[in-house]
């Protein structure tokens, strides 16, 4: 009986331990099933966000090798760019050195043309010399040390020629002071043929002469004979006289 009572406790320990065992191996089994759950979510949502993050790689992907043909495009045409930038920069520097070679150039002719100005200025009559006063002290007195621009130079030199030209291509009539034998000033009106040559005569016709031009200025010499022929001049260009020959010396030089 005692034997039986042994057994059966023993038997019933034996399920009892059996029992939880089983109950441990179900509990493990349950939350490797969770977690086998878990992980196929885990990796279906890793699969789906995938998917969609591909589609967007490939986009961008697609994109970017768009922008980098564009780039290389570019590139191509910078690069283009700039061999032609060289080329007009490499021209512009030939056309710079060209221009500051033919300024030297004019440089060098246009001091020549103002030391002849300056030359020629001496033997302007007094009208024209006093119309030009101005233009001729522009010339500078040192050609390496001025302010003028080869331009402002030039400008001035045809400023002078020109009204130069003028004067000699006409006939001018002014009054001038001349003095008479005895010293004293006397007004006259002196007729001017251009540069070559000029005779002046009092409102008398007693004081008269004529005028030539020299490298130190005009040289004046008194004629009283030439004073009625002088005078007639004088009329006629005022046409106070009509036209007649009238014969008048006149020296050429």
């Amino acid at each position: 009986m005692k034997r039986n009572a042994i057994f059966l406790a023993l038997a019933s320990s034996l399920i009892l331990a059996g029992t939880g065992l089983a109950q441990e191996q179900i509990g493990d089994t349950r939350t490797a099933l969770q977690k086998w759950v878990e992980t196929r979510q885990m990796t279906s949502k890793l699969r789906a966000d995938w998917a969609a993050e591909k589609e967007l790689l490939g986009e961008s992907i697609k994109m970017f090798e768009r922008e980098s043909k564009n780039l290389d495009e570019l590139i191509a045409k910078v690069d283009s760019g700039n061999e032609v930038a060289r080329k007009e920069f490499a021209d512009q520097k030939k056309l710079d050195e060209e221009f500051k070679a033919a300024v030297e150039k004019v440089k060098t002719l246009v001091v020549g043309l103002e030391q002849k100005t300056l030359t020629l200025a001496k033997t302007f009559p007094a009208p024209l010399a006093e119309k030009l006063s101005d233009f001729v002290k522009r010339i500078p007195e040192d050609p390496a040390n001025t302010k003028l621009s080869v331009g402002q130079r030039v400008q001035v030199l045809v400023a002078i020629l020109a009204e130069a030209d003028k004067f000699n291509s006409a006939i001018t009539v002014t009054s001038e002071l001349r003095k008479n034998s005895a010293g004293t000033e006397i007004q006259v009106r002196t007729i001017y043929l251009g540069l070559a040559q000029a005779f002046y005569v009092d409102k008398e016709g007693k004081l008269a002469g004529v005028g030539t031009p020299s490298a130190e200025g005009w040289q004046w010499s008194t004629e009283p004979a030439l004073g009625p022929d002088i005078t007639k001049v004088l009329a006629m260009y005022e046409n106070a006289l009509p036209a007649t020959f009238v014969g008048l010396p006149v020296k050429i030089q």
